[in-house]
């Protein structure tokens, strides 16, 4: 945690071997007066106002501390990165495979939404064909990008990727570790689109929850060095956004992604438009905006709901006014020739991420206040909508309906009888495209979760001693309404 100097010292976390600054004030006071006056220093030394000891590539004073060492040179390297990126070279540093930019030209040019690029992230991927060419990094993985969704485009509906594609990914890995490894190209934007284009990848893949969780660090770092530079270029901003998607969907589920506060840098940034502005002058309900700061807090609001009762209760209560005006919107203009496609998807989006957020927070505030009926009412119509959601956007699938099953679970554990039954068949469906595993990991108090999870077949608990059970339909060592679940787990 970051402390401005006149404040209480910082006390490192137990375990971790760093001393506090308590134990070494005389140390610090020698040096601050024996230190003459420079501005080579780190930006992070410089606004806490104490003396740089300038060590690269991390100083010494942020080591100690803890904080984030910010230099000059290093903020300068990466808007350079970023900038050469932005104005690519006349011509390309290599040939772009022919075969791979082929199947891009495709995909972007698809009208099915569950494939074509122009309907997912339509103002950042359109850019792709001139930034082909450029980044070897980028070129390997828009391969194997294009890879997998030709597998899941072929004959047989979302099956298994081909060995070609695994063969690719495998490569696509390997080049980014490089790529981050190296000074000149870590922080360009080729090699951060990258990284979130193969954490897409991953979606599909199929592989274990430890890798997944992997993968929403790495983003949640290069997103957090991304926005050092203040970004304000379109297709910057418009990956900043498309990054903090992930991350937001994996930090409910991954302890180990901390939001705040670097978060809050996103607040004072310009939003890319939900949708594009309608031209209709019907008067139809329409979302302008989606407030960050309380989406920002659900994460840490389900790992810790006692603690944090009037958030959960003020962020519910925002969650259900966004359901609700997304609902309106969906209805009022299903039939709207103004609304397209990419209209839809980003009213899915939306709908997913929040109603299954809410029926999580409608389970808290039950245990907190049993009598109240009304919670009871609006778990019945939040579990309605998140069904609803899945069969509208069922053909989103394989891109762009990847936040529904995280939906489809948080239902799952609140309901019974026949909607369970149906929650459990839509599960299955999606099961088919998407690897469970990165959207369960991690499972905190929900009341009726820990028996309710394992009744699904298909279910892999791990106790976090490396060991593993699997689901019964029976209450297991972690059954009970109410105990706390806190241990990784993963749907396989």
């Amino acid at each position: 945690m970051h402390v401005a100097a006149g404040q209480h010292a910082y006390q490192a976390p137990p375990g971790t071997g760093i001393p506090d600054t308590q134990s070494w004030p005389a140390l610090a006071q020698r040096q601050k007066r024996w230190a003459p006056k420079a501005r080579t220093g780190c930006l992070t030394c410089r606004r806490r106002r104490i003396k740089c000891d300038e060590t690269k590539p991390v100083c010494n004073r942020c080591t100690i501390s803890a904080n984030y060492c910010e230099r000059y040179d290093v903020t300068h390297n990466i808007i350079a990165a970023a900038q050469a990126s932005l104005s690519s070279p006349k011509s390309p540093l290599c040939n772009a495979n022919d075969r791979t930019s082929s199947k891009l030209l495709y995909f972007l040019n698809v009208t099915d939404p569950g494939y074509g690029l122009n309907s997912w992230r339509p103002n950042l991927l359109k850019q792709l064909p001139q930034r082909m060419g450029y980044s070897k990094v980028l070129d390997t993985t828009v391969a194997t990008f294009t890879s997998l969704l030709e597998t899941l485009h072929g004959p047989s509906a979302f099956q298994q990727p081909s060995h070609r594609s695994r063969q690719l990914y495998i490569s696509s890995l390997k080049g980014l570790q490089r790529a981050l490894a190296a000074p000149d190209e870590r922080y360009r934007l080729s090699t951060i689109f990258s990284a979130s284009l193969l954490a897409q990848c991953h979606v599909w893949m199929h592989q274990n929850s430890t890798i997944a969780c992997g993968h929403g660090q790495g983003l949640t770092h290069l997103l957090k060095v991304l926005l050092v530079q203040r970004p304000k270029d379109p297709f910057a901003l418009g990956l900043c956004y498309a990054m903090l998607a992930e991350v937001v969907e994996q930090a409910v589920f991954n302890p180990n992604i901390q939001l705040f506060p670097w978060i809050q840098t996103l607040y004072s940034l310009p939003g890319p438009p939900l949708w594009k502005p309608s031209t209709s002058t019907a008067t139809k309900p329409e979302l302008t905006a989606v407030n960050l700061a309380p989406i920002s807090m659900i994460p840490g609001l389900m790992r810790n709901p006692r603690e944090n009762k009037h958030q959960v209760q003020s962020t519910y209560d925002y969650l259900i006014e966004v359901c609700l005006l997304v609902n309106k919107c969906v209805m009022a203009n299903k039939e709207c020739p103004y609304f397209d496609t990419w209209d839809f998807m980003r009213l899915n989006e939306i709908h997913g991420m929040c109603a299954g957020s809410a029926v999580v927070l409608n389970a808290f505030l039950r245990t907190f206040h049993p009598s109240n009926t009304a919670l009871v009412g609006q778990k019945v119509v939040l579990c309605a909508q998140v069904i609803a959601l899945a069969e509208r956007a069922m053909h989103e699938r394989p891109l762009c309906a990847h936040h529904v099953p995280q939906a489809l679970l948080a239902a799952w554990c609140v309901t019974d009888g026949h909607v369970k039954a149906r929650l459990r068949q839509l599960l299955q469906d999606y099961r088919e495209t998407y690897a469970m595993a990165r959207l369960v990991y991690f499972v905190a108090s929900w009341p009726e979760a820990p028996a309710q999870i394992q009744d699904i077949p298909w279910f892999t608990m791990y106790d976090g001693r490396g060991g593993s059970h699997k689901g019964s339909g029976k209450d297991g060592p972690l059954g009970g309404t109410n105990q706390r679940l806190t241990e990784y787990c993963c749907i396989l």
